[in-house]
């Protein structure tokens, strides 16, 4: 008994077949030249997602979505066509979730197709994980070196999302901030990405409401980042689910910026598939919001400083403009680097003609 089909276990073939399995497990396909599946072996060691039993009789086109299946019958084509094994791999929707097979077509006869497929998905799943983490570590990298040459805030902004897109190869980056007004709004300030009006949908807010039960509401009440591993079935998705779907968005990530222990903000990121975010990536993500929240606090706290300081300068003009008799300010040279309407007026000079002249001349 194979998965519930009926093998002769006298038959030289099926012992060879179940021996190869075994040794290598996966499962083995006889189609005919109308695409057509004819028989079944699988390793005892493997519990397919699908039931074999199912697919016999049937046609590829009948059992796999249309591009697949069309590029299964181009192989065996091939095959039929060189007598040369054919490869491929692809991603199947099934019970548990999407997964990746690796086929080999081989010719077996004039008129069939042996079909030997391996569930790769745990392999793939490992190689996607690394290729994350190795493209957020380079997002962080590129983005620390904007960070450094900031200049103000809105380009930073900018820079930041353009650079976790087109390196980081996710669809969607946007930042938004926290307002303080009545409905706890949350304002997006930069995006690059895939958006096509979506943020323009979201009417976000991080109140305790439906709309701010998300992931950018809730990263902003607990100051954690809150991963959404599949947007087509998370509940907490529901207001924006139809939206994010049209525009291809698989998971998503809300990470919190901080000030102490003041969440002001969120960096959200999109991915294209569901399931992304694997716990490295999040780590690298998330030193990367820390990253950006440190830039921006210092960032506005300098430009505090510098509107203070332009302040301060304006008030003391006022009063060094509003002395009521002839002011110099000189250095040690007894150059002078500042002069007063009254001394101005008192030597009929304008404030070209003294700065820069010796107080004696």
């Amino acid at each position: 008994m194979t998965n519930g089909l009926k093998v002769d276990d006298s038959e030289p073939k099926t012992r060879l077949f179940q021996a190869i399995l075994d040794v290598i497990p996966g499962m083995m396909f006889l189609l005919d030249r109308e695409y057509k599946y004819l028989e079944f072996f699988s390793s005892k060691y493997i519990q397919p997602a699908f039931r074999p039993g199912d697919l016999l009789g049937k046609t590829i086109s009948q059992v796999m979505p249309a591009e697949i299946a069309r590029r299964q019958m181009e192989l065996i084509e091939q095959a039929f066509a060189t007598g040369e094994p054919q490869s491929d791999e692809y991603r199947m929707p099934e019970a548990g979730g999407m997964l990746w097979y690796r086929v080999h077509y081989t010719v077996s006869g004039g008129e069939t197709v042996l079909a030997v497929i391996h569930d790769i998905t745990s392999e793939k799943k490992a190689e996607f994980e690394l290729d994350a983490t190795n493209r957020a570590l380079w997002v962080l990298s590129e983005c620390n070196q904007v960070l450094v040459r900031a200049g103000d805030e809105p380009t930073l902004l900018d820079e930041i999302c353009r650079i976790i897109v087109q390196i980081g190869g996710y669809r969607l980056a946007w930042i938004g901030f926290a307002e303080k007004d009545e409905n706890k709004t949350v304002r997006p300030a930069a995006q690059y990405g895939f958006e096509e009006g979506y943020l323009e949908t979201l009417n976000i807010t991080w109140a305790d409401t439906e709309r701010g039960r998300g992931p950018t509401g809730t990263a902003i009440r607990t100051g954690k980042p809150f991963t959404c591993k599949n947007i087509s079935t998370a509940p907490e998705y529901a207001p924006w689910r139809a939206q994010a779907i049209a525009r291809r968005y698989g998971s998503s990530i809300a990470l919190p910026l901080m000030e102490k222990n003041r969440c002001f903000g969120t960096l959200n990121i999109y991915s294209g598939e569901p399931e992304a975010f694997n716990p490295e990536e999040v780590k690298l993500l998330t030193e990367l919001a820390n990253d950006i929240s440190y830039g921006l606090v210092t960032l506005r706290s300098r430009q505090e400083h510098r509107k203070a300081e332009e302040l301060l300068r304006r008030e003391w003009e006022d009063i060094f403009q509003g002395i009521g008799h002839p002011a110099l300010i000189l250095d040690p040279d007894r150059t002078i680097i500042a002069v007063n309407r009254a001394a101005m007026q008192a030597a009929g000079l304008s404030a070209p003609e003294m700065l820069g002249k010796k107080c004696y001349e």
